[in-house]
């Protein structure tokens, strides 16, 4: 049961419970969230015992004969609420029920116990942690200005999503080490931090356009050709924002009024956008073969749609970028010296880093 469900008829579990244990006799397997809930932070909640209650129920309703085994799976996203963004899949070792099977035949419940530390022993080694909110936002922040140096000086043989989880981890063991030992310390980089970004969202900027651009004929050069990319590509994404636009506003809309967490957007307009994108794409084709009479080039048109409404959403979060260079540009002409301080801001954020990751390295 999710515990949001609080106050609500409840369900039968001993029915459920007996249809699972059908169902894994047959090698069938069950998709469970061991959290009962879905939130979008970085923190491993409370996991229920339903789990462990299945999986010793199925092989004691067996004899303790079936061998049941729980594959943990973490889901690490890179923005939860966003529309295409990433997501590594960690999968971890199987646990096999057999391994409990002579404590449960002596008590079922120190078993079941036993079984749900277990899982979320194993399944803190497969998420990423923080151990509060506050937490959460400050490494988010570090993360942003310090992953990509990361990435680029630290030397691990691994894939890119695997390698940024690796390290995010490794961040956050740094932080909790140097909160227990150097409490000032992190206290005098937040600060640090909190001012930086706090003087770039005055300005409406992102800390990327600095890493990316760190002078002014390359923030000039840069902006021209955002110019010309987003002047010639115009028309396509004017094509593919007309014929798309009603399909995706309204399970954007549907999915902000539906819900207020951001965890549940993207399964809302996943849901709602199967039936509205249908629907226009359906009237769309429709109205194009009434109106042209030619089959050929409906056919054309209607591959054309979901085409085109992806490159229309490339183009705007292009856009956006190009935006936020085209206003550096403008700083470096009217503001210089402004820039030039936030620069040295940067940088001095980046050294104090390099210190206490080299500092991390020598006791770990």
């Amino acid at each position: 049961r999710n515990e949001a469900n609080k106050g609500l008829k409840t369900v039968n579990n001993d029915a459920i419970f007996e249809k699972c244990y059908e169902y894994l006799a047959k090698k069938v397997s069950i998709l469970i969230f061991p959290e009962g809930t879905s939130y979008v932070e970085r923190r491993l909640r409370k996991i229920k015992t339903g789990t462990a209650r299945i999986a010793l129920g199925a092989l004691a309703a067996h004899n303790y004969e079936l061998d049941v085994k729980i594959a943990l799976v973490g889901l690490n996203y890179s923005d939860a609420s966003r529309f295409r963004s990433d997501v590594l899949v960690n999968v971890g070792e199987t646990i096999s029920t057999l391994d409990f099977a002579e404590m449960h035949k002596k008590d079922a419940y120190q078993a079941t116990k036993a079984l749900t530390k277990v899982i979320k022993e194993r399944m803190e080694a497969l998420i990423i942690i923080t151990k509060d909110e506050q937490e959460d936002i400050f490494m988010q922040k570090v993360e942003q200005i310090y992953k990509k140096n990361l990435m680029q000086e630290v030397d691990l043989t691994l894939p890119r999503e695997e390698k940024d989880f690796v390290l995010t981890q490794n961040m956050i063991n740094a932080k909790a080490y140097f909160e227990k030992h150097e409490p000032k310390r992190i206290l005098t980089l937040q600060n640090e931090i909190e001012d930086y970004l706090n003087s770039l969202k005055e300005l409406k900027l992102k800390d990327e356009v600095f890493e990316k651009h760190k002078s002014s004929k390359k923030v000039f050069i840069k902006s021209l050709k955002h110019f010309f990319l987003t002047v010639l590509a115009f028309p396509l994404f004017l094509y593919g924002f007309i014929n798309n636009f009603f399909a995706y506003i309204i399970p954007f809309k549907a999915a902000r009024w539906i819900s207020k967490d951001k965890g549940f957007w993207a399964s809302i307009m996943l849901f709602v956008g199967l039936f509205t994108f249908s629907i226009f794409y359906a009237l769309q084709c429709y109205f194009v073969q009434e109106y042209f009479k030619n089959t050929a080039l409906t056919i054309t048109y209607f591959i054309s749609l979901p085409l085109s409404g992806f490159f229309s959403f490339a183009y705007w979060n292009y856009f956006i970028s190009a935006k936020e260079t085209w206003s550096l540009l403008a700083l470096f002409r009217k503001r210089e010296n402004l820039i030039s301080v936030l620069m040295t801001q940067r940088k001095n954020i980046i050294v104090t880093l390099d210190k206490a990751k080299q500092d991390y390295l020598e006791v770990v």
